[in-house]
């Protein structure tokens, strides 16, 4: 993603980052689907008699909740890094801590721990929404064939190993560029 905002092919960042979130998903939906077999049909892998197996699946159903909602963000935050977009970035995550924080000793208090894992799910939903906020700051920073505007340092520099004045222009030579064993 970061090589496709240097040389200004932000429609590519953005097919790029769709990408990675599916691929997260299914390795997310995958791990879900083995601990449901584990937690229902062979609890004893991995539960004790001392924990109620309720209390598990719920703790894993919450836990999952959450993990589904930080993956589904996790490319427009490598985008916005990529970007150079780290204050926006860190911003988020201190307004998202501060709910979670605020929410789980809430929840602790009124109903216990198992139901503090809201608070950390609460977090993790105010992030997605700062996250989905940014994201499309950023998509409509561009300029509409693709150009890219960005104040971020990270988004000024071209890639590693490579110096300013080999940006590529054409799509072959982004390619040559991104690699150099295909280039040859």
């Amino acid at each position: 993603m970061a090589r496709a905002i240097v040389v200004g092919e932000a429609s590519e960042a953005l097919h790029r980052s769709r990408h990675y979130r599916w691929a997260l998903f299914l390795v997310w939906l995958a791990t879900v689907a083995v601990a449901a077999v584990i937690l229902v049909r062979f609890p004893g892998l991995i539960v004790t008699k001392n924990y109620d197996l309720v209390t598990v699946i719920e703790v894993t159903g919450l836990l999952a909740l959450v993990e589904a909602v930080q993956l589904w963000i996790s490319p427009e935050i490598a985008l916005l890094q990529a970007a150079g977009k780290f204050r926006q970035l860190a911003e988020a995550t201190v307004l998202s801590s501060i709910v979670t924080i605020m929410v789980g000793f809430s929840l602790l208090l009124a109903f216990g721990p198992v139901a503090s894992l809201g608070g950390l799910l609460s977090g993790v939903i105010v992030l997605a929404r700062c996250m989905t906020r940014l994201r499309r700051q950023f998509e409509r920073s561009f300029p509409e064939h693709g150009g890219l505007r960005s104040s971020g340092r990270a988004a000024r520099l071209p890639p590693a190993g490579i110096v300013p004045s080999q940006v590529a222009n054409t799509r072959e030579d982004q390619t040559a560029l991104a690699d150099p064993v295909l280039s040859n």
